[in-house]
């Protein structure tokens, strides 16, 4: 489950998930926005495999019918990206 909230101040989205990991908890916010291009970036901290990760999910052709969803994982703070989920969505209807 998701609850996802828009601060106008901020011109943030910060979307929180709730799992079995965090039990009757929200784990900790993605945060970011959706920029003039159309481009969503969306970042938060995380561990993978006991190792301190930074997490990027990107949105891109969000206007168009294929919209495009990655997530990648940094694990130099921020100075490069590994790539490691991809999805591309069908519009089926407006």
């Amino acid at each position: 489950m998701t609850l996802r909230l828009f601060d106008p101040q901020e011109r943030v989205w910060r979307i929180w998930w709730t799992s079995s990991r965090y039990s009757g908890a929200l784990e900790p916010p993605v945060v970011g926005r959706f920029e003039e291009d159309g481009v969503g970036r969306f970042y938060c901290d995380d561990v993978v495999n006991g190792i301190p990760v930074k997490v990027r999910f990107e949105w891109s052709d969000t206007t168009t019918e294929t919209p495009k969803w990655n997530q990648a994982f940094s694990f130099d703070d921020g100075q490069t990206w590994k790539p490691n989920w991809y999805n591309r969505f069908i519009r089926l209807s407006h």
